[in-house]
């Protein structure tokens, strides 16, 4: 690591000048860019509300197919079992 200049301050971080990511490091402490640490904790958030989001209505592409295999499975069923208007028309009364 050795000091670089970078606008006009002395690095320590081992980055040549220009390449300090937002960041520079000096004596009295660390300075960062404020917009990307914004962004960054937005990111964060807004990753852990996307687990919390996959975990209550994320399930895999299996269940959801033998899920919706089955519902067509039960309505092929159901169909196949119900009256026409023909067929309840010829019931006898009695």
């Amino acid at each position: 690591m050795g000091l670089t200049r970078c606008a006009g301050r002395k690095t320590t971080t081992g980055r040549r000048a220009g390449e300090t990511g937002g960041k520079v490091r000096t004596a009295s402490g660390d300075v960062v860019n404020l917009h990307r640490a914004r962004k960054a904790r937005a990111r964060r958030a807004a990753e852990v509300t996307a687990s919390e989001n996959r975990i209550r209505f994320g399930r895999p592409k299996d269940e959801r197919l033998r899920q919706e295999d089955e519902r067509e499975r039960q309505r092929r069923n159901l169909d196949g079992h119900a009256l026409t208007e023909r067929e309840e028309h010829e019931k006898p009364r009695g």
